[in-house]
């Protein structure tokens, strides 16, 4: 894997510093600058969830409109999101949130440095610093892309975590994720009940070229496939490079339907392989973040999420496939996976031909 790599690996003494040294910074940035996110910080919903859990309450009744923290919608996360963040919650919301993000932020910057600096612009980009303010998931899940150790993170976020579990599928991750939501289900059974309640129009529907809209909180989840009139379909491309894993993981991201804002498309920034691609992604995250100036804002909240999508493919998908595609198609698969893949894509060019 680092073989792609110009840098030397670093020594992991030099490697734990620097993960620290930008825990450090993300931490304070997530403590100053959290507080005054719009409508509040994300993660302020599972902070008092995760209180209540913690007091043998149910947290799907004590977070939504009118409830004891008031949230635009309902918490549509499953339980194992709560309970990951139970470690959390006895802080302050500003402190809980600082720890939070400086251990995600920590973890992702030592998981990066395995293989060199190349990729650390991304610290510099509109994406980290939004997932940061908002007290997002997406450092320690694209952590535990990199961190088989971590795959048990999955389960907090399984629609969003499926496309970092291709990235380096391993039974570790899969057992680890299994294993908590178990435990998890064992401590409070009836989770499953209140979490479909909570969660029905909330979670799209797996059609990548529709939009599903919130019952509540009226926000639109997208493929990314589906924007730009069908040119998102392009991103399907990356198939071709399947052998290699930030080509999986992109096709898997391509198909997944998302909340189109500019802190979602973290895991890209797994895909440059040198400081100049991530410096391009970087800068264009914040191309990203200023087209609602360039653009102007439409009126539909759903209409914003649908330009923002157009946006964010453009920007960010379609440069990381670049980089993608002009990769060859090489990697280390397991022997009947590589087998079968072989078969279907015979298969589909038999087909594309008939």
């Amino acid at each position: 894997m680092t073989a792609e790599y110009s840098e030397r690996q670093p020594s992991a003494p030099v490697r734990l510093l620097t993960a620290g040294g930008i825990a450090l910074s993300f931490a304070m940035l997530a403590w100053w600058f959290g507080p005054h996110a719009a409508s509040g910080p994300d993660f302020g919903q599972l902070w008092f969830g995760a209180r209540e859990f913690a007091a043998g309450r149910n947290p799907y009744l004590a977070t939504g409109p009118g409830r004891a923290f008031e949230w635009p919608g309902a918490l549509f996360y499953p339980v194992t999101a709560v309970a990951l963040v139970v470690p959390f919650a006895w802080l302050p919301l500003n402190a809980a949130m600082a720890l939070f993000i400086g251990l995600g932020t920590g973890l992702f910057a030592y998981g990066l440095s395995e293989s060199g600096w190349a990729r650390f612009p991304v610290f510099l980009s509109a994406v980290a610093l939004f997932a940061a303010v908002r007290g997002q998931w997406s450092f320690i899940i694209a952590a535990g892309a990199m961190i088989p150790a971590l795959g048990f993170v999955f389960s907090a976020k399984p629609t969003s975590s499926f496309a970092a579990f291709t990235y380096r599928p391993s039974w570790i991750a899969f057992t680890g994720s299994v294993a908590l939501t178990f435990a998890v289900t064992l401590a409070w059974p009836g989770w499953i009940p209140f979490w479909r309640v909570a969660a029905k129009g909330a979670v799209p529907v797996f059609t990548p070229w529709h939009a599903n809209t919130f019952a509540i909180g009226s926000f639109a989840y997208y493929a990314p496939v589906s924007r730009l009139d069908g040119l998102g379909y392009l991103l399907l491309l990356a198939g071709t490079r399947w052998r290699r894993p930030e080509a999986r993981m992109l096709f898997a991201m391509a198909l997944s339907p998302v909340t189109m804002l500019v802190y979602e498309p973290l895991l890209l920034y797994l895909i440059p392989r040198r400081m100049g691609e991530s410096a391009v992604l970087s800068l264009l995250s914040w191309a990203v973040w200023m087209s609602p100036i360039v653009l102007g804002l439409p009126h539909a909240k759903t209409d914003i999420l649908a330009q923002s999508g157009d946006v964010i493919v453009a920007l960010q998908y379609f440069p990381a496939l670049t980089m993608v595609l002009q990769r060859p198609n090489q990697g280390t698969v397991p022997k009947r996976l590589d087998a079968l893949a072989s078969r279907m894509a015979a298969w589909a060019w038999r087909r594309l031909q008939s």
